[in-house]
């Protein structure tokens, strides 16, 4: 009996870190387009710039 009390314990702990996994997971994966958008804008800047200095 305590043994089966033990495995419902631990498969319920096991689905608890499952989905605080998967939702700091899907929360920086939601973040991530702003971060590439970022990332684009930044590149963007850095060209312009060295446009500026070329000529």
């Amino acid at each position: 009996m305590s043994l089966n009390i033990l495995l419902l314990e631990n498969e319920y702990w096991l689905q608890e870190v499952v989905r605080k996994q998967l939702t700091s997971f899907a929360r920086n994966y939601l973040k991530l387009p702003q971060f590439l958008r970022n990332l684009a804008d930044w590149d963007a800047t850095r060209k312009s710039h060295s446009v500026i200095w070329s000529t």
